[in-house]
């Protein structure tokens, strides 16, 4: 499934459209997917945001009608028009309620998710807040901490079921947030998430068709990262050796192993397998050159392996691919590489054998 089936629409989505929960958007919404009930995720600081708007609103409106009452006399011969501050009254609590009972047959038209704070990282939200790391941002958008908490959950949703998210918001910083997150897409209208849902097949053909023309340009970006994972050598026996001055030799992608995973309105997400050549300094003990005395005692290793070596690995990943207006011209974001450790199998030549003092210096754990 290559377009999101899952969403999360934001606080200031409702608030534009005036809570109009029956709008003609979101009825579209709702329809453009018969086959599959959509799934609404509401995380807790959504659903209490929504909840104050609504209210607020409510109160906004009985305010215009005071105003419009003191402006325009003639609203006395109105029949029902609410005059007196107990009409007033009566009136705000039944907005209220009738926003509420809306938002609740809403939701209902959902395979409603809600979200709660559990596994929220208040240390990763901390460091988003000082950074200004979007969802934060600059100016009001700094103490915006129901969005990072929001987005928090999304995100980790996604991460954890497999699931892709289509975000709708107006705000930037929730795009930019997105930009580079597996699983979720960034949609500015509902109505660019409705006409994805109507043209998901040709879209995805577009899609496969241009990630099949970027291998070459996938392949540079991923010689350049690639040196960044951390490296390990599997004949170290102690963990005592190193792996130093890493380069990428070349770089190997088959056509049938990259494949497009998730649609957005301008982006999507491109997994890929790919074999990668590479050269580095290593430096670790002769595993089959330990000696030990009496059980209990110190192993020590009388050789060392130390060169420049020639291996390969397969490694997978994800990039986002960002398309302009016309789906003409596409744009790679940051590669994402699966393997954070490379474990590297190609021996070393062996040194001379080493003095005294070097073995004790590098004596093992008890055997």
């Amino acid at each position: 499934m290559a377009v999101p089936k899952t969403v999360f629409i934001d606080t200031c989505v409702f608030k534009a459209a005036q809570f109009e929960f029956t709008s003609r958007q979101f009825a579209a919404l709702l329809a453009a997917s018969p086959a599959v009930k959509l799934k609404l995720l509401v995380p807790e600081p959504t659903e209490c945001e929504i909840i104050r708007h609504m209210e607020l609103a409510a109160q906004d409106a009985v305010a215009a009608i005071k105003a419009m009452r003191k402006e325009h006399g003639l609203l006395r011969k109105v029949p029902y028009f609410p005059l007196d501050p107990v009409a007033d009254a009566a009136l705000l609590r039944s907005l209220q309620n009738q926003l509420r009972a809306a938002w609740t047959a809403f939701r209902a038209k959902f395979d409603l998710k809600t979200l709660d704070y559990t596994g929220i990282d208040l240390r990763e939200i901390m460091r988003w807040y000082e950074q200004q790391i979007p969802p934060f941002g600059a100016g009001d958008k700094r103490k915006e901490f129901p969005d990072a908490f929001s987005f928090a959950t999304i995100r980790d949703y996604a991460a954890r079921t497999g699931e892709l998210v289509a975000v709708v918001s107006h705000d930037k910083d929730f795009e930019k947030a997105c930009e580079d997150t597996p699983g979720l897409f960034y949609f500015s209208e509902p109505f660019h998430f409705t006409k994805l849902l109507l043209t998901e097949k040709a879209r995805f053909k577009d899609a496969e068709r241009i990630a099949k023309g970027i291998r070459d340009t996938l392949k540079i970006q991923i010689k350049e990262v690639f040196p960044d994972r951390g490296f390990d050598h599997a004949l170290d026996p102690n963990g005592r050796g190193y792996v130093d001055n890493v380069a990428t030799s070349s770089v190997e992608i088959a056509e049938e192993e990259i494949s497009v995973v998730g649609l957005g309105h301008n982006s999507f997400d491109v997994q890929f397998t790919a074999i990668v050549a590479f050269e580095a300094d290593v430096k670790y003990d002769d595993p089959d050159s330990w000696i030990s005395g009496d059980p209990g005692d110190d192993v020590f290793y009388l050789h060392r392996c130390k060169g420049r070596v020639s291996d390969e690995t397969e490694i997978n990943g994800t990039v986002r691919i960002t398309m302009s207006d016309d789906w003409q011209t596409p744009t790679l974001g940051s590669v994402q590489i699966d393997e954070n450790v490379v474990e590297i199998e190609a021996p070393a030549p062996q040194e001379d054998d080493r003095d005294d003092q070097d073995i004790e210096e590098t004596a093992g754990p008890n055997s």
